[in-house]
């Protein structure tokens, strides 16, 4: 078996598996061991306020169908779209019970024009490291429902710490 921090240096073009095998073996490990996360931005989120100039209204109209994320060219392409928006709905969809041992098998991000579903174990990279300033930004307000677990899981499976969230 190779050494585990080769998992997860790998690059996003990756084979999938390879990346997996690290984030399964990484989270029986994590579920082994009591999670408790210590937030480097507790500081900030706690100072966070909602600001006036966070809201706009939105024609929602329009229903399009989601983009599938699983290539680092979709993740990207992603990424430019949601850089430039003020608010943003983020949703984990995990399963504790049976396969995945609690992990997120994919994440499903929405802004007021777009929706995407994020492929998990092709894109664990980029999510770690990209999607991370997305998620920790103060200027980006994440909708989230049922936030507690969603923001705990995240911070379990990618140690990001999302601010400026709205239950």
């Amino acid at each position: 078996m190779t050494n585990p921090v080769e998992y997860y240096d790998a690059k996003p073009d990756q084979r999938p598996q390879d990346t997996f095998l690290y984030f399964y073996e990484n989270r029986l490990s994590v579920n082994l061991n009591k999670f408790k996360a210590i937030n480097p931005l507790s500081k900030r989120a706690k100072n966070w306020t909602i600001r006036d100039e966070f809201f706009s209204p939105t024609n929602i109209d329009e229903v399009r169908e989601p983009t599938f994320v699983d290539s680092k060219a979709k993740f990207e392409e992603m990424m430019t779209i949601l850089e430039k928006e003020s608010e943003i709905a983020v949703f984990t969809h995990s399963n504790e019970r049976h396969s995945y041992h609690g992990m997120i098998c994919y994440i499903t991000i929405t802004t007021p024009k777009e929706s995407y579903i994020i492929f998990v174990p092709s894109t664990i990279v980029l999510i770690k490291s990209e999607l991370k300033t997305i998620l920790e930004s103060e200027n980006i307000i994440k909708i989230i429902y049922d936030a507690a677990n969603v923001v705990h899981n995240i911070q379990k499976d990618y140690k990001i710490f999302p601010l400026a969230c709205i239950d």
